[in-house]
């Protein structure tokens, strides 16, 4: 009996893809081929990851084409005049996420702005976020002065080394971690050195478990999380780490409740959720992409800067150059 249930499931769901499959709209872009039903998902985890993939393709069929994910067609773009053009002067078409079929990212974010449709929802929490980041008005310099502090920090631990080969990785990551939470919590929450051990935990975890076959493989079969996939256990022990946090992180902000006036990311969060315009869920989902963009979007591309450092010193030497050139010394 339960053979003829596992086949007659199996060819449900053959139909299912092959109907969809032949009734759906074409993008006429060139791409790579894929397999059927999966697309070019297996490619995503040869040869160092999608990163290096993309660009791949990019060399062979242009900086416009499409590739196949799941029977769903994503075109790529990998040149500045068509971003610009698609996110900048079209937004508004080009808004939203398709990760309505992506198991992992909707269970880890799907309560912030990160994988949210361009709907009514995610109209209202990117309001609140733009709200409480105050990226209007005086929002940006306050933001820069928060984090020039923070750097001055950083570059006194870098002075530290005494002019000796070291890995800045931790030291770059903490200090993002401690911009990240005065943007927040407000300037008058204190920082802990557990913060900077949950960031780095966590977006560890994130980085080894979003990418290799496991992800793949619950990305394609989120049925395989009852059968020991390690990445469901990882995600969900994320999840919790992640609420415990972020619950401290809250009682921590009404201890230490701003005397300033300013507005804080937490303080507009919280006085929508008395308005019952947002849920506990939601608060953690903003708090989440705040998080990931703030830290981990961030370190990659300085970590990317120092890489470039180091390999091109002649580089390096005209910016040393242009620097002191427009730096005064007392």
């Amino acid at each position: 009996m339960l053979d003829e249930l596992l086949l007659a499931s199996a060819v449900v769901f053959l139909t299912y893809h092959i109907y969809k499959y032949m009734v759906r709209k074409t993008v006429h872009l060139p791409g790579p081929r894929g397999l059927p039903i999966i697309g070019n998902i297996h490619s995503f985890i040869q040869d160092g990851g999608p990163v290096w993939q993309v660009q791949k393709w990019a060399n062979k069929y242009g900086d416009t084409f499409k590739i196949s994910i799941l029977g769903e067609e994503i075109v790529i773009l990998s040149d500045y005049d068509s971003i610009y053009e698609a996110l900048v002067e079209r937004s508004n078409d080009f808004a939203g996420r398709p990760f309505e079929k992506s198991y992992a990212l909707k269970k880890l974010f799907s309560h912030g702005i990160f994988t949210q449709d361009f709907t009514q929802r995610f109209e209202a929490n990117k309001k609140l976020g733009l709200r409480g980041l105050k990226q209007h008005g005086d929002g940006i310099g306050r933001i820069v002065n928060l984090s020039n502090e923070n750097i001055s920090q950083t570059v006194k631990e870098f002075k530290e080394e005494n002019g000796q080969p070291f890995q800045p990785h931790d030291k770059l990551q903490n200090l993002l971690c401690r911009i990240i939470i005065c943007v927040l919590l407000g300037e008058n929450t204190p920082y802990k050195e557990d913060d900077g051990e949950f960031a780095r935990k966590w977006l560890e975890d994130y980085d080894v478990n979003f990418r290799g076959p496991f992800f793949y493989l619950i990305e394609m079969f989120p049925w395989t999380r009852y059968f020991g996939n390690p990445v469901y256990s990882t995600l969900n022990e994320m999840i919790k780490c992640r609420n415990k946090t972020f619950t401290e992180w809250i009682e921590r902000f009404k201890h230490y409740k701003q005397e300033s006036g300013e507005r804080t990311l937490i303080a507009e969060l919280l006085a929508a959720k008395e308005e019952g315009t947002i849920t506990d869920d939601g608060i953690f989902g903003i708090m989440t992409d705040t998080f990931v963009a703030g830290i981990f979007t961030t370190r990659t591309t300085t970590s990317g800067f120092l890489l470039a450092m180091m390999n091109f010193p002649d580089i390096q030497s005209k910016l040393h150059e242009e620097i002191g050139n427009r730096t005064t010394h007392p």
